[in-house]
């Protein structure tokens, strides 16, 4: 376990523990602290991280960019061959005819994904602000919703006010994170919801797409 991965996971742990009892709902918040271990609250921690770190900004630039080449190398064997209809016919005697067909639904799943991961990436991008820490905050938010805990951030004054803000603004704090903690937490109140739904729609769009490419060609 890491310990900073532990801290942020504790503090979320025990945001949503006094969440639940603030509502009166205490038997959930005994039921919480029974079964969040440590565990659980490094794997909590571990993802905050990541998401701070904004790893699935960098992955998705890999998919676009390895989806980009292949559209180039298929589009240009399209053009050789195009260009050369004798070497086309002497590959087509041994594959039944289907190279072209085979070329030309490879290149449209690749310019698909290309499609999809632009999209994604304007939507993985939450706002204007400090795009980590509101990523951070609205991640939070989601795990609050999850438990169906609603997060919610005081309008007005310097410091938190409510348990979520109060949570942001100390994983904030062992992340280092210097952005201003009301305005990421406001935008995951606000938006997060809708953020977190359509980034799993397009999650799901892009693993069906990525899972009918060809592996090679």
């Amino acid at each position: 376990m890491s310990d900073a991965y532990l801290t942020i996971g504790d503090i979320i742990r025990q945001a949503m523990v006094r969440q639940f009892a603030s509502a009166g709902l205490d038997d959930k918040a005994r039921s919480l602290t029974e079964h969040f271990d440590d565990a659980r609250a490094n794997a909590i921690g571990e993802l905050i991280v990541r998401y701070h770190r904004r790893e699935e900004m960098q992955i998705l630039a890999e998919i676009e960019s390895k989806a980009r080449e292949k559209v180039a190398a298929l589009e240009e064997l399209r053009s050789i061959l195009a260009a050369n209809p004798e070497l086309l016919a002497d590959i087509d005697d041994g594959s039944n005819g289907e190279l072209l067909d085979k070329i030309e639904s490879n290149l449209r799943v690749q310019k698909t994904i290309v499609c999809h991961a632009v999209e994604f990436g304007g939507i993985m991008k939450p706002s204007r602000q400090n795009a980590p820490a509101t990523a951070v905050a609205m991640q939070i938010a989601h795990l609050f919703r999850q438990l169906g805990l609603k997060p919610s951030a005081a309008k007005r004054g310097p410091e938190p006010s409510t348990i979520f803000g109060q949570c942001v603004q100390d994983v904030f704090f062992v992340l280092g994170e210097k952005a201003n903690w009301r305005r990421a937490a406001e935008s995951a109140v606000d938006n997060g919801e809708a953020h977190m739904r359509a980034q799993d729609e397009l999650f799901a769009m892009l693993a069906f797409v990525m899972s009918r490419a060809f592996p090679r060609m």
